[in-house]
């Protein structure tokens, strides 16, 4: 127990607040409940790490670890408010799926017509972090999205879709298995052929999501697609090599098709190993039409499933993992055993591992006529 900070009651008495140190800010401080400060223990102190209109996520560490504090405030009776308590009962609905962020405590307090929703979970690497800290291989950007498709499709089956899938909101555990979080934008999947309302966030968001607020599982596999398409093109989203980001949004939103292919260079920004995945090979061309399909703008046209999107993502991996036992190349560090050790996510081969090989599969060309020429 800490002894060292003032505690105090609100107005619900049964619910002991504690101040503690912001860091950072030197003249600040936040009030938790005084049980999440005992699970961090002693000298307890927060960083906040990620703001939104309503959430704030802070990094909270003591002499017992460290962990991940939402802090949600809403009007009570609002949308907000209902998004709030509705996430708190699907993490506990799927407590014990091993691909969704646990759910360690929570707490609601009400002052006057304002609630403050507390979350405590376990504090993980996002994507969005994992990037900026490793040198990732293109055969593990394959196996994350995969990874998040088979999360995904976890959902599904018990009837809830996510709706903000985006690189903050994908996270790895001790074993780095992906880990989806946030679920303040989910749904069940049943209510969605009576709903018109935008959810999630733009930067990830698939255009008809954004415009007409139809969601769908077409919304929910545009988003793994081009979170694929991003960590391809350079941690980039579609049109940031040469605009703004907010401008790059708009344009892909508006219905602007963004290149992943010409007459000169396929991935003209993207930066492929063209040693494991040769230039106009049956293999990129996998690529290309993978994103393509799951990114159309036309919903109609786009991939129906996301296990559709599991399958062709599979099939890319599966090429590739070929490619290394056919050139004997030497296996990325993050893709060893002793790397992540029991973990497939990373695909850790033994060097003396044989696979079939088609070697048309990534040499032959394509006389497709509009398409390359």
């Amino acid at each position: 127990m800490i002894t060292d900070m003032n505690i105090f009651s609100i107005e619900k008495p049964e619910v002991e607040m504690i101040m503690v140190h912001l860091m950072g800010d030197h003249e600040s401080s936040i009030e938790i409940p005084v049980k999440f400060a005992d699970y961090a223990g002693d000298r307890v102190v927060c960083i906040a790490e990620a703001k939104g209109k309503r959430s704030t996520v802070y990094r909270m560490t003591g002499t017992k670890g460290t962990f991940a504090l939402k802090i949600t405030e809403s009007e009570i009776g609002s949308m907000q408010h209902a998004d709030a308590v509705q996430e708190i009962k699907f993490l506990y609905e799927l407590q014990f799926v091993s691909s969704v962020i646990n759910l360690i405590d929570d707490v609601e307090i009400e002052r006057g017509d304002t609630a403050y929703t507390y979350l405590l979970e376990p504090y993980l690497t996002s994507l969005d972090n994992y990037v900026k800290e490793y040198d990732i291989p293109d055969l593990e950007k394959f196996t994350i999205c995969r990874d998040i498709c088979e999360a995904v499709m976890t959902l599904f089956e018990r009837g809830i879709i996510h709706l903000d899938l985006k690189p903050a909101n994908i996270f790895f555990d001790e074993k780095h298995n992906v880990v989806i979080g946030d679920f303040s934008s989910a749904m069940f999947l049943e209510e969605l052929p009576d709903q018109s309302i935008m959810r999630g966030t733009p930067m990830f968001m698939a255009p008809e999501a954004y415009s007409m607020g139809k969601l769908s599982e077409k919304s929910e596999l545009y988003s793994i697609a081009l979170m694929l398409y991003w960590m391809l093109n350079g941690y980039k989203l579609p049109f940031e090599n040469t605009d703004e980001r907010e401008l790059a949004i708009y344009k892909r939103l508006a219905g602007t098709v963004f290149t992943v292919y010409d007459r000169d260079k396929l991935f003209p920004t993207l930066n492929f190993d063209t040693h494991l995945i040769p230039y106009n090979s049956a293999l990129m061309r996998k690529i290309v039409w993978l994103i393509v399909d799951a990114c159309n703008f036309d919903v109609n046209e786009r991939t129906e499933k996301v296990e559709t999107l599991w399958g062709q993502i599979e099939d890319v991996i599966d090429l590739i993992r070929q490619r290394y036992s056919h050139e004997k190349l030497e296996i990325p560090v993050a893709m060893r055993k002793d790397y992540y050790p029991g973990n497939d996510s990373h695909l850790a081969l033994e060097m003396s591992q044989t696979l079939p090989v088609i070697d048309e599969e990534w040499y032959d060309f394509d006389d497709t006529p509009g398409l390359f020429d």
